[in-house]
């Protein structure tokens, strides 16, 4: 089990580089030599502004945001690169409410753009499946045809997403908006 983060770690342990700032990757190396079976216990993932997912090896939950998917904050040091002539000419610019901030575990100063209800927003996640969870054994299920959501599974799911937010240091928003503070 790997994530895209892991690639970066891989390729400065290969090439004996140690990264400026911290990252949540992990070599993959000792995979590759064989040393270890595996290198993570579980991986993170998803997509802003709407669900975030959870894998432990076996089960699946994705977490959709609750209620109407706010808070929601648009973190970048980036903005004007995101400004796409022609393609996005509704883009949501930074506006008073914008701050300066900076990521988790990093000296880059980002803008931190909250929005709320009734602002244009990124094409992603503009229309959240709020309320929308769903959790796959995926040893018994491969398929994922089963939705097993209500039983213990789900509360550990829930846990593993909590440990899995606090390890990438997601905003308190984030726990807010997934319904899981």
């Amino acid at each position: 089990m790997t994530t895209n983060v892991d690639i970066n770690a891989t390729l400065c342990d290969v090439f004996d580089i140690e990264p400026e700032h911290r990252t949540h990757g992990v070599s993959l190396v000792p995979l590759i030599t064989g040393d270890v079976d595996n290198v993570r216990e579980w991986a993170i993932g998803g997509v802003f502004g709407n669900w975030v997912m959870v894998y432990d090896g076996h089960r699946k939950y994705a977490r959709a945001p609750v209620e109407n998917g706010f808070p929601l904050s648009m973190w970048s040091n980036r903005w004007s690169t995101m400004l796409y002539a022609g393609i996005h000419r509704h883009w949501p610019k930074p506006d008073k409410r914008a701050t300066l901030d900076y990521m988790p575990g990093s000296d880059v100063p980002v803008i931190r753009q909250p929005f709320q209800e009734g602002d244009l927003l990124p094409y992603w996640c503009a229309r959240p499946r709020v309320n929308e969870h769903h959790l796959y054994d995926i040893d018994l299920d491969p398929s994922e045809d089963e939705n097993r959501l209500g039983a213990q599974d789900e509360a550990d799911m829930i846990e593993l997403l909590r440990e899995g937010l606090k390890a990438v240091e997601a905003p308190e928003e984030q726990y807010v908006r997934l319904g899981v503070a």
